[in-house]
């Protein structure tokens, strides 16, 4: 088995794959691709795609490959100061549903260039409308691309040597259960729900507080969803699973040689640093729509953000404090 080697990628890279399973043969027979599947690369081991439980984040640690030439990474040539605005459409699409329809249509021959379904995502759009978002047209048709457009893109070169041999200790973690799935699950419950209650096609928490901010009379009964979903309580979750994340001796503990503590406080900092500077203006953002609309469910989103932040405190404050009793 193979992975990629992390510290090959960088902020804004296009992942291509592909496996030897059924679909993944199929799609590309049907398309005339040598790949797959797409996702765009966020930095600090997270990606994002769009596959069929919607478009969600994922961990580039639990990505696992038969063959090194299952794999492609394609980086931008030039424009990288736009990377920020890829990044903020690719966000702002998380929560939105898969479209099987829309992604066979990428492989008709006469397809459409306007998108027939423009609220629903598939793996290649996902990426080529992210970087279209920013003014860079990687393919003819962004809203029907195949996996080859994307590779044979003149705006993307094609990086080498970009995996190695994964330790068995890196398929098993790759193999195990993701915690992220709970949260993709909460997201899509959500998102379900609020079609329901409103019957209009809400896709994304930008889209979920535009509709409280222009139906009040949905206000408590959305904020009820949320509260039910187990969205208010993903952190007590992380807590339960992962105690060392929150207290530095049990964190001493669970990673025992210095080699693995060194790499963990790493990945935590790649991790949490940005989260928690994002967290304050998040909160200030709640605040102002609070002032501006006085909707239960934001203040409910309020509370949740100041625990979210006061949880990542505890995290940066546990691997300082593992730093100092090292001596890094």
């Amino acid at each position: 088995m193979y992975k990629i080697i992390k510290d090959s990628l960088i902020y804004g890279d296009i992942i291509l794959i592909k496996s030897d399973s059924r679909l993944s043969r199929k799609i590309r027979d049907k398309s005339n691709s040598e790949f797959s599947h797409a996702m765009l690369y966020m930095g600090n081991s997270s990606y994002i795609d769009s596959d069929g439980g919607g478009v969600q984040a994922n961990n580039i640690e639990r990505l696992v490959f038969e063959q090194p030439e299952d794999v492609a990474v394609l980086r931008l040539i030039n424009n990288r100061e736009k990377l920020p605005q890829i990044e903020s459409f690719a966000r702002s699409k998380i929560g939105t549903e898969y479209s099987l329809r829309e992604a066979i249509g990428a492989s008709d021959e006469n397809k459409a260039f306007e998108a027939m379904e423009p609220n629903r995502q598939f793996c290649t759009r996902f990426v080529t409308q992210a970087y279209n978002s920013a003014g860079i047209n990687l393919v003819d048709n962004y809203n029907y691309p195949i996996p080859d457009d994307i590779l044979n893109s003149k705006l993307l070169m094609r990086l080498e040597d970009i995996v190695r041999e994964a330790y068995q200790a890196e398929i098993e973690f790759a193999r195990s259960e993701s915690p992220l799935k709970k949260q993709t699950d909460i997201h899509n419950s959500i998102f379900k729900e609020a079609r329901r209650i409103s019957k209009l096609d809400i896709q994304t928490f930008d889209q979920l507080y535009d509709l409280v901010i222009k139906h009040p009379e949905y206000d408590e009964e959305l904020t009820e969803v949320v509260g039910k979903s187990g969205y208010l309580y993903m952190m007590e979750n992380d807590l339960k699973e992962n105690p060392w994340h929150y207290d530095s001796k049990l964190f001493l503990k669970h990673y025992d040689t210095y080699a693995s503590r060194i790499y963990a406080i790493s990945e935590i900092e790649k991790i949490e640093i940005p989260i928690n500077r994002s967290l304050s203006s998040s909160i200030q953002g709640m605040k102002t729509l609070i002032l501006e609309y006085n909707r239960k469910f934001f203040k409910q989103e309020l509370e949740l953000r100041k625990k979210i932040k006061s949880f990542s405190d505890k995290r940066l404050k546990t691997i300082q404090e593992v730093s100092s009793t090292i001596g890094i």
